[in-house]
């Protein structure tokens, strides 16, 4: 997969216990930035699972997730609210408490301008502390005849582009 983003790229590894009881055994995790432009990207390249329809076995390909600076804006804004927390402590926190995502089919009752986004945005994702926006792409072998069954898919990218707090969002 062909990246748009350009050197300098920062990799930060980091250690996080949530709470006394895992002094002792704190998770370890890493991330990078990648700037594109003026624009700051925290990346992490991991190793997930893709079905081509609900219907065919999952399977694990290369992912890139991405989160761009409004992403970690919005989750430090509202869910951690700690003005003292820097870009990188933002993201520190949200990879440790959301490291597990289910996707969820969007819709027009989810998100009022799913038109706009186009085919990228048909999933968000739920994760520990709410919800996230997220625009997605896949490369692969696509099948010529529109059977999802036959696509052969490598690796995906999800940008998440925004995060929601539970209040902000309708029952429906």
């Amino acid at each position: 997969m062909s990246t748009p983003f350009r050197l300098p790229r920062i990799n930060i590894s980091f250690f996080y216990a949530e709470s006394r009881a895992f002094i002792e055994k704190p998770t370890v995790n890493s991330f990078a930035i990648l700037y594109d432009s003026n624009k700051r990207f925290v990346i992490q390249w991991i190793a997930g699972g893709y079905k081509n329809t609900t219907d065919c076995p999952l399977t694990l390909i290369r992912q890139i997730h991405a989160y761009s600076s409004h992403f970690l804006e919005r989750y430090n804004e509202r869910f951690l609210k700690c003005k003292a927390f820097t870009a990188n402590d933002i993201a520190c926190r949200y990879l440790l408490r959301n490291q597990f995502g289910m996707p969820i089919e969007m819709n027009e009752e989810i998100n009022r301008r799913l038109s706009v986004y186009g085919e990228g945005a048909k999933y968000g994702f739920r994760v520990r502390d709410r919800f996230c926006f997220a625009l997605s792409a896949v490369q692969g072998n696509i099948s010529d005849d529109g059977d999802r069954t036959r696509d052969k898919i490598e690796a995906m990218l999800i940008l998440y582009t925004t995060f929601m707090n539970e209040t902000d969002l309708k029952d429906s």
